[in-house]
């Protein structure tokens, strides 16, 4: 998160916006660290996924990603990095209604496993962890280009895959010899690449 957020600045500083294209998701559920009493968690994530900049790539049989994600429950907090790998169990292509061209739109469904490295603040070791769980999903591709004829302004583009969904999952770690189990469902959003540079005049 610390690397999105000077990426981000660096950005804003330089007049220019590089976002990649990424899958956020926020849910909740339960979780449990050794004997600990199963609490609430909040839990939020952020990954990034090239596959969605290809249009050509909306009917694939696999996705896969990198990420962060933390965990907030009321006496436990997990941050970790992760490896995500998803099969398309079932994928259907059709027109948008709102696009002006194509077969655009898609409806999706993924089986979806992660492998993680954990860390929890009151344990003095990094574990390993994994997790399993769906994923529904209905979006569209998304490809919008504006330049303004003057040579001044700000040149845009805006491309790759737009979507919001579910997921549901459960999940298993190891963090320095205690046990943690969880299980979560919340809402997923894909979210395209968006590039803005400043242009000046060039008189």
């Amino acid at each position: 998160m610390r690397v999105v957020a000077i990426l981000g600045l660096a950005s804003v500083c330089s007049g220019c916006l590089v976002l990649p294209p990424a899958r956020l998701s926020v849910g909740t559920g339960a979780v449990a660290v050794a004997s600990r009493p199963t609490e609430v968690p909040l839990d939020v994530r952020a990954s990034l996924h090239p596959m969605q900049l290809d249009e050509a790539a909306l009917g694939r049989r696999f996705d896969f990603g990198v990420g962060y994600m933390r965990s907030w429950a009321p006496s436990t907090r997990i941050d970790g990095g992760f490896a995500e790998a998803s099969f398309v169990l079932w994928n259907r292509l059709g027109t948008n209604p709102f696009a002006r061209r194509g077969p655009q739109a898609y409806v999706r469904l993924l089986l979806q496993g992660q492998l993680r490295v954990l860390g929890e603040r009151s344990l003095p070791r990094l574990g390993w962890g994994g997790a399993a769980g769906v994923v529904l999903e209905t979006g569209s591709y998304v490809s919008v280009f504006d330049g303004p004829a003057d040579h001044e302004g700000l040149y845009g583009r805006v491309r790759g895959e737009a979507s919001t969904g579910i997921y549901i999952e459960g999940a298993d770690a190891t963090l320095g010899g205690v046990g943690v189990w969880s299980f979560s469902t919340g809402l997923v959003v894909r979210t395209p690449g968006v590039l803005m540079l400043p242009l000046f005049d060039r008189m």
